[in-house]
């Protein structure tokens, strides 16, 4: 599964149009915003790496997740800008997520050598070592009057249709990728899924285009094929639903990629779609869907992560939906009124326990 998989990414990949994938780069950062990531995104990144990394055991593991998500936030205001400061937000978030996979297993006993995150988490380290010291340099040594001059808050482009069209054709291939996986076994299964979603990322980052909407997708992108496994290995280690911190970002990321999805779509093709509505159709017939979540799933009163959470529904819970048309699926609660699920986290077949 693993293989055609990945030969099905690959091939999607290399059909894309060069021009959709490549352009002419992010603003370069102004001496603010280096100054910004020199001092505090980096430092505070450094502080929280090392305290996961010397982690001996699970309670110590959670203890020092607790600011995981403020350094996440931060690191994601401050990437969406420009050259420098996206790099390094990508780099930070992917070693970030997997340090957490990796001091899991090792507490758990798996061996340095069957460990699958040391090779990707070294290279990524160096590659933010390198970076790091070529901002440094820019700082102290280049920081000329048209660097001093630049504007404190530049902003990278908007992306264009036929680059949304682009990302949408990735954002369902990582889709179909992530729900091969809902029903997920602990031990060399959870190995493989790690190796797979590390050749994903090293496959399709270097593709995306440089504009907003491609690297806010990427940096949760990378968040959620960090959580996941996360969130697997701290299940293995006893850790129950409650004090493990993973189960409601990959359920809610999970939610903002079906959202995503259906944005891309809508806006490349620049139809007048609004998210969240139900396509029209000439028949409205009910089918029976099951949440294949990994815990449960929140019911929204329309398609986007944005909406009120109505009501929720726990793993293998039978769903009545009426229309599975596009990314959120509309569905009808007990009281009769229409609310919507991501569909990416439903399938026809029920899942195991």
């Amino acid at each position: 599964m693993r293989g055609i998989l990945l030969l099905s990414l690959f091939a999607m990949l290399s059909c894309l149009p060069v021009s959709q994938a490549r352009d002419e780069g992010f603003p370069s950062c102004s001496y603010a915003q280096l100054r910004h990531t020199l001092d505090l995104t980096i430092p505070h990144f450094q502080d929280v790496y090392l305290s996961i990394d010397s982690s001996q055991t699970i309670n110590e593991l959670l203890e020092h997740l607790d600011t995981f998500p403020t350094l996440r936030s931060d690191i994601l205001s401050d990437a969406l800008s420009c050259e420098e400061t996206v790099r390094s937000g990508l780099l930070i978030g992917q070693i970030l997520g997997d340090s957490v996979g990796l001091t899991a297993l090792r507490t758990l006993g798996l061996s340095a050598s069957l460990n699958p995150y040391p090779k990707y988490n070294n290279d990524q380290v160096a590659r933010l070592n390198e970076l790091q010291a070529e901002m440094f340099r820019i700082v102290n040594e280049d920081a000329d009057e048209r660097l001093l001059q630049l504007p404190i808050d530049r902003r990278a482009p908007n992306c264009s249709s036929a680059q949304l069209n682009s990302l949408h054709d990735i954002a369902t291939a990582f889709r179909d990728l992530h729900a091969s996986h809902a029903d997920l076994e602990i031990g060399a299964d959870l190995l493989e899924y790690i190796e797979q979603l590390q050749d994903w990322r090293l496959a399709t980052l270097p593709l995306l285009p440089s504009c907003v909407e491609a690297q806010e997708f990427a940096l949760h992108i990378i968040q959620m094929t960090a959580d996941t496994p996360a969130m697997y290995a701290l299940r293995t280690a006893g850790v129950d639903k409650a004090a493990n911190p993973f189960y409601e970002s990959v359920n809610s990321d999970a939610e903002r990629l079906a959202a995503w999805i259906n944005q891309f779509a809508a806006t490349a093709a620049n139809d007048g779609t609004v998210l969240g509505e139900s396509q029209e159709s000439a028949e409205v017939t009910s089918k029976t869907y099951y949440v294949t979540a990994s815990s449960y799933v929140n019911i929204r009163s329309c398609g986007s992560t944005n909406c009120d959470i109505v009501d929720t529904a726990d793993r293998g819970e039978a769903i009545t939906v009426i229309d599975d048309s596009g990314g959120w699926y509309e569905v009808r609660l007990e009281n009769g009124e229409a609310a919507f699920i991501a569909g990416f986290l439903t399938s026809l077949n029920r899942p195991t326990p």
